[in-house]
């Protein structure tokens, strides 16, 4: 039987990979209209530079050419409003308008204009007509080629004369006109180069990141950089090398660097001719290329130079270049980062298939951008399954279930929050409701890759929804059935929720079929320490403890029985007590109460890396487990998938695993802990949620496809149409019609995957 499964192999080299989706674009502004707006229909008018508006929706759009002229457009619009039109200027040069920004605090525009005068002008959202005011004159031989990223004191510029000893300067947004020398030339220097490239950002620590632009003879030191004030040196994040390797092309050239509230990079290389992303740790990939660009403006000549970028929420907008001169936008889809637990990886009792569970928790950021995605969505088109069964107060930013105003004060919440922002102080993520919808939604300062709280399990199971049909998924993998009630809300797979949760059945059901993203599965509908404890110890592993499996299973761990710190409570062998790789607890592995973190409340997500410091000044530990989860034990306690049944619970009750950062007792940060938590209203700021997703059949050892590795993995579990699969070693996985035998059935649906990514 083995030998005749062996031969058909052959039958599997035909197949072919899956394709990404289709990058989602749109347009933004078209040159004819721009043209038109600053009624100049034959000049050449290229977008010079462009910055978005958070606050009212709109970018900036900084044309250059001979009829330069400074427009504010809505996404879409057939016409603009022309803020400067080119006979305003104010200033004695012809006008050359090389970078522009929004500044929040100050509710402008500023623009610096690399004409004759070299000066950082001042502009009004909203005001046609206006001429703009010199808010900065940058002494000679000062040159405002670019940049002009700001945070809450500051603003940046780079110093560029004839292209020689560039600097990065820094000016006050109070508008004392005081400015100094933040990069040195000497930094640049070091790298052989003669200064950054034309733009240049700052990330979510406040960090300048710029990229060198050396000469041939020295061009491996190409790339992106930040800026270490303290060290005084810039550091590397990505060099030419990392580039070139996954492009393929034989040098690069950064235009139009951008950045997103999650730290993730873009910009354009001419040689690679496509936008690539850099994650913060420096990984390449390519989100677009010329050619689509192309084809979605159905022009294959068009020439396409992307010389300017700007990140709107989960738009990529950006330039088409100096001659097509559009303005386009990407939907960028929400970055979450998973790893793999491989079913091979075979924990006694355990999960015997492959699924990925989040690195890290959901932060605000990723939250908010879900908030106001499904905002936009709603306006546009209700029946989104983005933006379902969500009700949004527009007064105060809660979300529910649905309009609650129909039911009596004080109980409308009390069974449909999803999100609460309003009467919970510390939620960090508010709304405003003078910004247009897609917009209002917002993370206070300092809160971005800080996990996200006040989110109910409702809450949590429709981002999985959205980010479902967010990554591109067809709405039939969504994972949760919604509605307007609490009853609505169930595992897709369950046949009765409310009184027995998810069977064996049900969940097999979900874990083969389904390919959504959800909430982790703790394997139990029960709480095993009795009616009214609000918490207990699950320590014995089961075929769908996901949770469990990805903090604890470790085959280096003792394969000894261990007490905990809790009572009764138990490390089992191969399974660690605490959710990065040890049995012991200290103040560097964990954010728990009094721990010595620097953060009143949550860190960042991922902060106990072993490189941040507690505030004595002692290094913390890298708490990555051995799937490089962050976070299982400590910051946020998390919502799991399952309900509690047990008398006198319901399936108005969730489990939650993990410590969080209000816990001291370190019984309550282990592992096996799993807390008894309200559903269907509790929403405080130290519950908060991971995803999970199952991968689909063959990719056995989790590598992200299914290659010959996993087939001999198959082959070593066929056992014909008699033989019943005995337990261990994970050959279970393979069973995928759930019949107790590996046979051809299961042959047929690997090879329909075979050379794919599951």
């Amino acid at each position: 039987m083995r030998t005749f499964f062996t031969a058909l192999v052959v039958l599997l080299v035909c197949l072919a990979g899956t394709r990404a989706p289709a990058a989602e674009l749109s347009v933004w502004a078209l040159q004819a209209d721009m043209r038109a707006a600053i009624g100049a229909p034959d000049t050449s008018l290229p977008p010079g530079s462009i910055a978005y508006n958070r606050l009212n929706g709109t970018l900036l759009i900084a044309c250059g050419g001979s009829k330069a002229s400074i427009l504010e457009w809505q996404r879409g619009s057939s016409t603009g409003t022309v803020l400067v039109p080119h006979d305003n200027w104010g200033t004695q040069g012809p006008p050359s308008p090389l970078s522009c920004t929004f500044v929040p605090a100050r509710w402008s525009y500023m623009v610096g204009d690399g004409g004759e005068d070299n000066v950082i002008l001042e502009v009004q959202p909203g005001v046609a007509g206006q001429t703009p005011t010199v808010y900065l004159t940058c002494l000679p031989p000062t040159f405002p080629a670019g940049g002009l990223p700001v945070d809450n004191t500051y603003g940046y510029y780079k110093n560029q004369w004839t292209g020689l000893d560039q600097t990065v300067n820094r000016f006050a947004l109070d508008g004392s006109g005081t400015e100094s020398v933040y990069v040195p030339y000497t930094a640049f220097q070091a790298l052989f180069s003669s200064g950054p490239s034309r733009q240049f950002v700052i990330d979510s620590a406040g960090d300048i990141i710029v990229s060198a632009r050396t000469s041939s003879a020295y061009k491996a030191n190409r790339g992106l950089y930040r800026w270490d004030e303290a060290a005084e040196e810039l550091v590397p994040i990505v060099r030419l090398a990392e580039i070139t390797a996954h492009t393929g092309a034989s040098s690069m050239i950064v235009y139009g660097l951008t950045i997103d509230a999650l730290d993730n990079m873009y910009f354009f290389d001419i040689y690679a001719a496509a936008i690539l992303k850099i994650t913060p740790d420096g990984r390449v990939s390519t989100l677009l290329t010329t050619v689509e660009i192309r084809d979605f403006m159905g022009d294959p000549e068009m020439a396409v130079w992307v010389d300017n970028l700007a990140v709107a929420n989960n738009l990529l907008v950006f330039t088409t270049g100096t001659v097509s001169g559009h303005v386009l936008a990407m939907r960028l889809p929400l970055d979450v980062e998973t790893a793999t637990i491989p079913g091979s990886d075979y924990e006694v009792d355990g999960p015997t298939y492959t699924y990925e569970i989040g690195k890290f928790e959901i932060t605000n950021a990723q939250y908010c951008m879900f908030l106001n995605d499904a905002e936009a969505a709603q306006q546009a088109d209700p029946n989104d399954p983005r933006c379902t069964n969500m009700w949004i107060d527009s007064f105060n930013g809660d979300v529910y279930m649905t309009d609650v105003t129909v039911y009596p004060p004080g109980s409308e919440w009390y069974d449909r929050t999803l999100y609460k922002t309003s009467d919970i102080p510390d939620s960090k993520i508010k709304y405003d409701i003078i910004a247009p919808p897609g917009n209002r939604f917002y993370v206070l300062d300092g809160f971005d890759h800080h996990p996200v709280g006040t989110v109910t399990w409702f809450g949590a199971a429709k981002f999985c929804n959205w980010l479902t049909i967010d990554q591109g998924l067809d709405a039939s993998q969504i994972c949760y059935h919604e509605g307007s009630s609490k009853h609505d809300w169930y595992a897709t797979t369950a046949s009765d929720w409310q009184n027995q949760g998810l069977l064996d059945d049900e969940r097999l059901d979900l874990v083969r079929n389904y390919r959504g993203f959800r909430l982790p599965m703790d394997g139990v509908n029960y709480d095993n320490g009795g009616p009214g404890v609000a918490h207990s110890w699950n320590m014995d592993a089961n075929p769908y403890n996901e949770w469990y499996k990805a903090a604890a299973f470790d085959p280096q761990a003792p394969d000894t029985v261990r007490s905990g710190p809790g009572e009764n409570e138990e490390a089992q062998p191969d399974h660690w007590l605490y959710g990065f790789g040890a049995d012991v607890l200290g103040d560097a592995d964990a954010n728990f109460s009094a721990s010595g973190d620097p953060f009143a409340e949550t860190t960042p997500v991922g902060w106990y890396n072993g490189v941040n410091q507690l505030t004595d000044g002692t290094p913390t530990n890298d708490t990555r487990n051995r799937y490089g989860l962050y976070d299982m034990c400590g910051n946020m306690s998390e919502w799991i998938n399952d309900t509690a049944l047990q008398h006198p619970w319901s399936s108005t009750f969730r489990g939650t695993r993990g410590g969080r950062w209000v816990n001291a007792d370190p019984a309550w940060l282990t592992n096996s802990v799993r807390n008894i938590t309200t559903a269907r209203y509790y929403a405080e700021n130290s519950v908060g949620f991971r995803v999970a997703r199952s991968t689909g059949f063959g990719d056995f050892e989790g590598d992200g496809d299914v290659d010959y590795t996993d087939y001999a993995f198959l082959a070593s579990a066929l056992t014909g149409p008699v033989d019943t699969v005995a337990p261990g070693m994970g050959l279970e996985a393979c069973d995928f019609d759930g019949n107790q035998h590996v046979d051809l059935r299961d042959f047929g649906a690997f090879q329909a995957v075979f050379g794919q990514a599951p």
